[in-house]
């Protein structure tokens, strides 16, 4: 059995760890894959889970009596602002008779209605022409969007989606939009350590379940070799080509999670353009100052938090998006 220590960081004892059934179905997977998962694992679990997860469970997340607040929560001129930049989109494509926005994470429809509304009061020429995709893989508020746009008069013009699994989307000629996804996708987190003779190197930071003398226990941290799909991934090479030079205990995150969702809607794309919407830095800016302390943090109730490793299914998980490694994906989609 591979040795993981030294541990890092340990989280809360089970009685605060979260959800019950994502606590023990954490566990479970960490005592069949040798001791240890990866973060991205964990990560993928906590906010993806179709029972349990914090983005697929029955309650709603966002707005002022959850646990955070995107834009289109705050009011809807964000909506309005981003149907100016869409209809500079149909024009620049030629006025197409049919123009199609397809926005992931879309929720319960509140930012599509707001760009909707925007674009319909600017040109409705342009509005004319669009169709609305709307992807949202909670169950929950994919019924409450459809519901809403009906009661609007919209759903003629809204089609509501879940895209998960291997289904990939038809190609369209318009705009893919997506606010604050990218930041919620699983990543792994990784450390430099130095070594003898100079020369240093990643290692990556594991979830591993360690029992107490009470007969609890707790999530912890605990250092280990690159996993496949980090290798796969490459962080030296991106570092190098960024100019980053990393030194001892800098932290850092990578996702290939997110390179691999880009690559799909780089395909869905035929014609158009694709606006992101994050939290996040071009790499050199990225891996630098005090974000080398690492950027994933925890948001419940309004208050942030360094801790991922508590209130798990209660508590929303996010980390910077690196941008260079999303428009290089982009770029090689074509």
């Amino acid at each position: 059995m591979t040795n993981h220590s030294p541990a890092i960081a340990s989280g809360s004892d089970d009685a605060e760890a979260g959800h019950p059934a994502l606590v023990a179905a954490l566990r479970a997977e960490i005592a069949a894959n040798r001791g240890r998962i990866t973060f991205a694992r964990f990560m993928e679990v906590a906010l993806y889970d179709p029972a349990h997860g914090y983005y697929l469970s029955a309650e709603r997340r966002p707005g002022r009596g959850g646990d955070f607040l995107t834009a289109p929560e705050t009011h809807p001129f964000f909506g309005i602002t981003l149907a100016r930049q869409i209809q500079e989109c149909w024009q620049r494509l030629g006025r197409p008779d049919r123009f199609v926005v397809r926005e992931y994470g879309a929720g319960v429809g509140g930012l599509a209605y707001d760009i909707i509304a925007g674009l319909s009061d600017l040109d409705p020429i342009a509005a004319a022409a669009l169709h609305y995709e709307m992807i949202e893989p909670n169950p929950h508020r994919r019924a409450e969007a459809a519901a809403a746009m009906a009661e609007v008069g919209l759903d003629q013009m809204v089609t509501i989606a879940d895209v998960s699994g291997d289904r990939a989307e038809a190609p369209i000629a318009g705009v893919v939009l997506a606010n604050e996804v990218i930041d919620a996708l699983p990543v792994h987190r990784l450390v430099w350590r130095a070594a003898a003779g100079g020369r240093g190197g990643l290692r990556e930071r594991y979830l591993t379940w360690r029992d107490d003398a009470a007969g609890g226990g707790r999530f912890a941290e605990a250092e280990g070799e690159l996993s496949s799909p980090v290798v796969a991934f490459d962080p030296m090479m991106r570092l190098r080509a960024a100019a980053v030079t990393l030194h001892e205990g800098d932290a850092i995150e990578v996702s290939p999670a997110a390179a691999t969702w880009m690559a799909r809607v780089a395909r869905g794309l035929r014609r158009g353009y694709l606006i992101l919407i994050d939290y996040g830095y071009e790499a050199t800016e990225l891996y630098r100052g005090h974000r080398l302390a690492g950027t994933v943090r925890a948001y419940a109730r309004h208050t942030v938090s360094d801790d991922p490793l508590r209130d798990i299914g209660y508590q929303d998980l996010t980390a910077h998006v690196d941008f260079t490694a999303l428009r290089e994906v982009a770029e090689a989609a074509g």
